[in-house]
């Protein structure tokens, strides 16, 4: 079963819907794509626990904070390279970045669904990232770090 959170389908963009739900039915897996809609709380831990990857095709996407949540969660992550988060995903081989491509996405969920230990090392790798990057400790640390740099007048990238 796939779960695909897909906030469009709760209203907005009818005709996108529409696509979105003929493109799974022509591919034949109406019954194993689930559109939920946006998930929050309880359910949203629940569908993490129990996915076996996250995959976030997107043409623009500035931070990706729900790949980050996937992460955390050991999820190998498929994401584009429009998605902010995508260079730190291939520097730390947390999962594949991909282009904007139908043939690409196909081909990265079918690898991530066949490597077996290689997904299990992506997940743990992208969990360390989020714990090396993305924790509350280490984002103050980084804020402090800004703030000195800023107050010193000796601006760093």
């Amino acid at each position: 079963m796939y779960l695909v959170s897909n906030t469009n389908l709760t209203g907005g963009k009818e005709r996108y819907d529409r696509r979105i739900i003929r493109t799974r039915e022509g591919a034949g897996v109406e019954n194993a794509v689930v559109f939920t809609g946006t998930i929050t709380g309880e359910d949203k831990l629940g569908a993490l626990q129990d996915s076996d990857c996250f995959i976030l095709p997107s043409y623009s996407e500035n931070f990706g904070m729900a790949v980050v949540e996937a992460m955390y969660f050991k999820l190998p992550v498929v994401v584009t390279e429009s998605v902010g988060i995508a260079p730190m995903i291939k520097e730390h081989n947390a999962g594949i970045v991909i282009e904007k491509d139908t043939h690409a996405l196909k081909n990265a969920i079918l690898e991530i669904m066949q490597k077996g230990e290689a997904s299990h090392r992506m997940g743990a790798a992208g969990k360390k990232l989020v714990e090396e990057e993305f924790m509350m400790p280490r984002i103050a640390d980084k804020w402090i770090e800004a703030y000195h740099s800023l107050s010193s007048g000796s601006v760093s990238s």
